[in-house]
């Protein structure tokens, strides 16, 4: 049987892994640094207003993997569910003020 596209950590058309991927993508200080690659590509998704749904077809992975990426990412920015914040967008803000910080 064979495997799924998105069951070896890359997709098709995508770079091969390499030693990128052990090289912190933000400074240990902001609370991104936590994130895996895969969370992070995610998040880029997330932040391009990307659904679950399109972020599964675009990474080559299933709607619950993307989910389960998803909420590694409110549990290491410490999102907690609250009914009067969307965690999506407190995530998006996270990523994009890192960002900015990086840009200098």
């Amino acid at each position: 049987m064979p495997r799924s596209p998105g069951g070896s950590g890359s997709s098709p058309g995508s770079p091969a892994p390499s030693i990128a991927h052990a090289v912190p993508l933000y400074p240990s200080p902001s609370p991104l640094a936590a994130l895996t690659p895969r969370e992070h590509e995610v998040l880029v998704l997330v932040a391009e207003g990307r659904s679950n749904a399109a972020i599964a077809r675009r990474l080559w992975l299933t709607p619950r993997t993307v989910e389960t990426h998803i909420r590694g990412i409110f549990a290491k920015l410490d999102l907690i569910e609250d009914a009067s914040d969307h965690r999506r967008v407190l995530a998006v803000l996270a990523f994009l003020t890192a960002r900015d910080e990086l840009a200098g």
